[in-house]
């Protein structure tokens, strides 16, 4: 049985249809860039009299971090929206 792909437009909004696709296709572009930005200011840093250690740990912790908040914000919503009554809902429009 083929599946008939419908179209979309895969846009970043969170109501697309496509929004998984979308986010798998930013993945491997946002690698070589990550790893850009940490040459970029490495060398910035080493322009100055004082020095500190610049680990690419650091991004990657960064990065986790924004991963955890987000999934989690989502989540909270996600929950909400699944536990909520919909006769409340309905009642209030």
């Amino acid at each position: 049985m083929l599946l008939k792909r419908t179209s979309c437009t895969c846009s970043p909004s969170p109501l697309s249809t496509c929004t998984p696709i979308w986010r798998g296709n930013c993945s491997p572009t946002a690698t070589p860039r990550m790893y850009t930005s940490f040459l970029l200011m490495r060398q910035w840093l080493q322009g100055f009299a004082y020095r500190i250690a610049f680990d690419p740990l650091l991004l990657l912790l960064a990065g986790l971090a924004t991963l955890v908040v987000a999934l989690l914000a989502a989540g909270w919503h996600s929950v909400r929206a699944a536990t909520a009554n919909p006769v409340e809902s309905i009642r209030v429009e």
